[in-house]
């Protein structure tokens, strides 16, 4: 079946914003991230999730369309912080200029 993972402490940064790392299930709210396998993730409490999108999914036909059953783990999670960072910086204040931002390439 799908990867699986475990809980641990939360991907966020200060003030509640960042990616979603780890992951959290939308039926019982237990953390957990992929380490390996494919994007469908099965909760222990039965729950299935795309680690792709991120959304609730029933099962397999949910791959081949939006998103793709296998892809590159580090290349989500690199993704999904850049993002937050990004985010963030801009919560803050958008104007900010930092001295070493690192933001600067980012999406």
């Amino acid at each position: 079946m799908g990867g699986t993972g475990h809980g641990g402490p939360t991907g966020r940064l200060p003030g509640g914003t960042g990616p979603n790392l780890p992951l959290e299930c939308g039926k019982c709210k237990k953390r957990f991230i992929k380490e390996a396998g494919c994007n469908m993730m099965t909760c222990a409490c039965g729950a299935k999730m795309c680690y792709v999108c991120k959304q609730n999914i029933t099962g397999y036909q949910h791959f081949g369309t939006k998103c793709s059953l296998h892809s590159d783990t580090n290349a989500i999670h690199e993704t999904d912080v850049k993002r937050a960072a990004a985010d963030a910086k801009q919560q803050l204040d958008p104007n900010i200029k930092l001295i070493h931002d690192p933001t600067k390439d980012v999406l």
